[in-house]
């Protein structure tokens, strides 16, 4: 959705990158989500990892939403690297 219509209705009235946040009753402030992944998946201390906040993409006409990670090749070398690709 981020350079093409809609999936689900076929608009092009998209509303781009709208920040993602979520809500922690127990201490009524608002949370930024994100997606992490270990950078050293093998390590015993100091692992590391990648994340990123992720950013939704919404259609103004149906309200179909897709969320994408803007550094999205860091998580994906931090994958390849947990599941032994590089």
């Amino acid at each position: 959705m981020r350079n093409n219509p809609c999936p689900k209705c076929g608009s092009r009235e998209i509303i781009p990158a709208v920040e993602v946040r979520d809500y922690d009753a127990s201490s009524h402030r608002e949370l930024t989500v994100a997606v992490r992944l270990p950078k050293l998946p093998g390590a015993f201390i100091h692992k590391g990892s990648e994340t990123s906040n992720v950013r939704a993409w919404v259609c103004g006409e149906c309200g179909f939403t897709e969320l994408y990670a803007p550094n999205h090749r860091e998580l994906l070398d931090a994958y390849k690297r947990s599941a032994g690709q590089q």
